[in-house]
């Protein structure tokens, strides 16, 4: 039994009944201030005879492996091959005479992550008011806690390989625009929310669209940006709109259609257009006038923004041009936003009581599941155009991005589906004793908790994924690993630093894979996953 020096000045729970009394008691409970260095290390360290054995046993090969490791770094480490190719591990062959679009693709990046952050902390802040609880603020120590490695990485870069100033007013530049975003974002009233949240996404595809013009499918991208902000005005007026307003959203799509169909000709994206006006009548007949207004006003924004990007004319740089560390990054997060939803589905459908349904998200999972993914890139870039019918064939970093999330997908099916088995049925059976339907209930009770319980391994595939895109090297696209092929190529680099440039490019890969694995931690202790 524990002690009242163990519970502080409350009685141990064991004398006490209830969660709240537990609650109260580790509340009281003696905090890690209490205990000094000296007793920390006395009682964690040398509690005992073999526990002394281990820690002096694992100092010493510590202190060892800690020696030659910095002799290698920092003595004998020939880093002249990082040092004089930095920008191509970055970068890879991206056009130097474009590096001024880098700049402002950083600078847009680094303002979107700020104002998408500080979004979700004023969300958050709106969430905790509503259910009369603190607002969850995260540390400095928890931060420290979770970027030191990428801080490090991005530290050793710039001292490394940087001779100029330049690349340092960069990046101050980049975290000054990105504190700036943060702290916008995080005091906007709440009436700007969706405001808020669609600038952050339009910042972000404008930063992408510097490099990949505004043309082609730029008009998908910024249509998807400006939806949070249509979706928030139609809602708040939804109960306002006269029923005339359906059906003239529906002719409005079906008018847009209409005229792609004659100046595209029919293809896949007219025929999904005619479908969304076909949604749109049935929906204005059935009296639901909000999703015919909802469906008319994407078409009208897409129209919107494809002639906002064909008067910008930005014209893109070729993706085959983009390398290094860059399209690991791009890529892997491409491969995340479209594998996630994709795998969602999936799992969602091996669960459906319609049994083609099931049967054909099955097979797609154990198909894929069963087939390398080096295979798959290799179909990509050998077959895909067979399948693909179109004047411009695809890049092939869009074909490997097309490849990673198609295996990914199937892999995060089966995390979700996990997750799924794993709440009770009685969550199911409170559902519908509140009266919601299947949907409300997958999509208000049993999703948020499958999803919440597989952060862990959810994460875990996505650093994965991550991991992965070394292999579009495999199929000509230069990433990161494969940029040493290139340095040790060259005629002052044969034979010299191969160890060091490996070690380079593990780093690399270890700092951002660590740092997703922090922040996965700190929004599971956030969640309080495993704990409640």
């Amino acid at each position: 039994m524990s002690g009242a020096g163990e519970w502080g000045h409350t009685l141990p729970p064991e004398q006490m009944s209830g969660d709240v009394a537990h609650a109260l008691a580790e509340a009281d409970a003696p905090r890690h201030g209490d205990t000094t260095a000296r007793e920390w290390v006395k009682d964690n360290l040398f509690a005992n005879w073999y526990s002394s054995l281990f820690t002096i046993l694992f100092s010493a090969v510590t202190l060892v492996l800690a020696f030659f490791a910095a002799r290698f770094v920092f003595v004998t480490g020939q880093w002249s091959p990082v040092r004089v190719n930095l920008e191509l591990f970055m970068v890879g062959r991206f056009p130097r005479e474009e590096r001024t679009r880098l700049v402002v693709n950083l600078l847009l990046y680094s303002g979107a992550a700020g104002l998408a952050l500080g979004w979700g902390r004023a969300s958050s802040r709106d969430r905790a008011k509503l259910a009369g609880v603190e607002p969850t603020k995260a540390s400095p120590r928890d931060l420290l806690s979770s970027y030191w490695a990428l801080a490090v990485f991005v530290l050793a870069l710039m001292i490394v390989g940087v001779r100029t100033l330049g690349p340092w007013l960069l990046l101050a530049g980049a975290i000054a625009v990105f504190a700036i975003g943060f702290a916008v974002a995080s005091r906007m009233p709440r009436a700007f929310r969706a405001a808020t949240l669609t600038l952050a996404a339009l910042t972000g595809v404008a930063g992408f669209l510097t490099l990949s013009g505004t043309h082609g499918f730029a008009w998908i991208f910024l249509t998807l940006a400006l939806m949070p902000l249509l979706f928030d005005l139609l809602g708040r007026r939804s109960d306002r709109l006269p029923g005339a307003a359906g059906w003239v959203a529906a002719i409005v799509t079906m008018a847009i259609g209409g005229f792609l169909v004659v100046d595209r000709g029919v293809n896949l994206f007219t025929v999904l257009v005619i479908a969304l006006a076909c949604v749109a009548f049935v929906a204005s007949g059935m009296g639901n006038v909000s999703t015919s207004v909802q469906i008319g006003s994407i078409a009208i924004a897409g129209v919107v923004t494809w002639q906002v990007g064909k008067a910008l004319d930005i014209t893109n740089i070729d993706w085959i041009e983009w390398g290094g560390l860059y399209m690991n990054l791009v890529a892997s997060v491409a491969a995340i936003v479209l594998a996630f939803p994709l795998g969602l589905l999936l799992a969602l459908g091996r669960r459906s009581s319609l049994p083609v349904v099931r049967i054909m998200s099955t097979i797609y999972i154990e198909l894929i599941r069963g087939v390398p993914l080096i295979t798959l890139l290799l179909m990509a870039r050998f077959f895909l155009g067979f399948f693909l019918d179109t004047d411009d064939p695809l890049s092939l970093p869009t074909r490997a991005i097309a490849a990673i999330t198609l295996f990914s997908a199937a892999y995060i099916a089966e995390i979700v589906r996990g997750g799924l088995q794993a709440v009770p049925t009685g969550q199911t059976e409170a559902g519908q004793a509140l009266g919601l339907g299947a949907a409300g209930i997958t999509r208000l009770l049993v999703l948020p908790q499958a999803l919440r319980a597989v952060i862990p391994a959810m994460v875990g595939q996505f650093i994965s994924l991550f991991k992965d895109t070394t292999l579009l090297f495999i199929i000509g696209v230069l990433e990161f690993l494969g940029v040493r092929d290139v340095v040790h190529s060259q005629a002052d680099f044969r034979g010299v630093g191969i160890a060091e440039t490996l070690v380079f490019v593990a780093f690399g890969f270890w700092a951002i894979s660590f740092t997703m694995s922090r922040e996965s931690q700190r929004l599971e202790r956030t969640l309080g996953v495993g704990t409640r």
